[in-house]
């Protein structure tokens, strides 16, 4: 499991990120020409030496989904390997990246903005608010607006994303 922390610390912002930070478990990039149309993983993970093939579809709270997940609006990923990646996963032996996203607290108000700059002009802003409305209600809104350059001539990165959940 990586935290929130854990991805704060190490500025991870992404489950291709986060692989690199699990045990046995490779990212492998690629030019991602081999892809099914949504219907074969759009990241490259191999787990527990199984290829991409043979592992399960990156979930977010427990659902397969077909996208790399960014982790302005997680609250952790998880690696499962062995009967746990069978029993909430896909049933492929490779094993299920996971990630959980946030939740609205109801007995703490919160708010979080971060601003990080890096090679090749990135720069990534995020936000984190979370309010409770009375004793028995709470939202929370996270924000995301990332845009940098990579070493490769003409290629980029823009996000814009926004996630919205209550209680």
């Amino acid at each position: 499991v990586l935290t929130k922390e854990f991805m704060d610390a190490f500025n991870i912002t992404d489950l291709t990120e986060a692989a690199q930070w699990s045990v046995n478990t490779n990212y492998n990039p690629g030019n991602n020409t081999d892809q099914g149309f949504g219907f074969s993983p759009a990241i490259n993970i191999s787990m527990r030496g199984a290829s991409p093939s043979e592992s399960n579809y990156p979930m977010r709270n427990f659902f397969p989904i077909n996208t790399v997940t960014d982790s302005y609006a997680l609250d952790r990923f998880d690696f499962a390997r062995g009967p746990n990646a069978v029993l909430f996963g896909a049933a492929q032996f490779g094993g299920t990246p996971s990630a959980t996203t946030k939740q609205a607290i109801l007995n703490k108000e919160s708010r979080e903005l971060r601003l990080q700059a890096g090679s090749w002009q990135k720069v990534r802003a995020t936000a984190d608010v979370n309010t409770p409305l009375g004793r028995n209600a709470a939202l929370r809104i996270a924000g995301l607006g990332e845009s940098s350059n990579t070493w490769r001539v003409d290629e980029w990165r823009r996000k814009k994303a926004v996630f919205i959940t209550s209680t």
